[in-house]
């Protein structure tokens, strides 16, 4: 989801819960907050980045959840976050 206020929907799934993990990473080389966590049997995921890449994306959040019963289907979702990049319009400049 890419929206203004889809950083909230991060904070709405950072709640206590046993087998939670915060961290900063860079997906995509962009700077992302991730929140994962393991309850009720399934591993779970969210991300959120600040649409720094400008455009018509200025002020907006992307945000990412995802989920899986098994951890290798984990791993290969949270893997995929590392092939975000921004498309461009082909008359704007890098």
């Amino acid at each position: 989801m890419l929206h203004r206020n889809a950083r909230y929907m991060f904070d709405d799934a950072n709640r206590a819960r046993r087998n939670q993990n915060w961290c900063r990473a860079s997906y995509g080389g962009y700077q992302t907050e991730v929140l994962g966590w393991k309850d009720l049997g399934y591993f779970g995921l969210v991300a959120r980045w600040e649409a720094t890449w400008g455009g018509q994306d200025v002020g907006k959040w992307l945000f990412a959840q995802m989920s899986a019963l098994q951890l290798k289907d984990a791993q290969l979702l949270r893997d995929m976050l590392h092939t975000i990049k921004a498309v461009h319009e082909p008359h704007e400049r890098n």
